[in-house]
């Protein structure tokens, strides 16, 4: 865990100028995208309300690739939801 650098708040007020205000942006969660095995964040409590959140990715480097990421939820160990997402690139 790190704080987010200025660049990286700058860049997502720009991208997201409505909701920026809404989060909580003393915190920024990385994973190693060298990683072989993958990586995970793990330990962040869900209040009963909800929880607001922003994934910044960066996008594949080469036109026609993708990338994927899996966000699981987990209760006392047991798998109880998640979804999993495809980053494509697209030719500029």
């Amino acid at each position: 865990m790190r704080k987010p650098t200025d660049q990286m708040l700058k860049l997502l007020g720009e991208r997201l100028p409505n909701e920026v205000e809404k989060l909580d942006l003393t915190r920024l969660y990385t994973l190693d995208k060298e990683a072989k095995e993958g990586g995970s964040v793990s330990g962040i409590k869900i209040p009963k309300d909800g929880l607001r959140v922003a994934v910044l990715l960066t996008t594949p480097t080469k036109a026609n690739t993708f990338d994927t990421f899996s966000v699981v939820q987990e209760e006392d160990g047991k798998i109880v939801g998640g979804s999993t997402y495809v980053v494509r690139a697209s030719k500029q």
